[in-house]
């Protein structure tokens, strides 16, 4: 079309245009499941807890193997 937007769906969204439109679409952005801030949280609470684990298992492979 000549107002360069597709005739079929109106072309691309420019996004939200007003502070009111913004703070609705910031409010409605929610995170469910491991995708928000508590799943990443808990995410890196149980990568240290394996790295700690990965580390006890090496001092305690070490210490057999010295004394073994």
């Amino acid at each position: 079309m000549a107002n360069g937007h597709c005739r079929s769906h109106g072309g691309k969204s420019t996004g939200p245009t007003t502070a009111a439109w913004r703070e609705r679409l910031r409010a409605a952005r929610t995170a469910h499941g491991c995708h928000g801030a508590e799943g990443r949280e808990f995410r890196a609470a149980v990568a240290d807890l394996l790295a700690q684990g990965r580390r006890l298992r090496l001092i305690r492979a070490l210490r057999t193997h010295a004394t073994g």
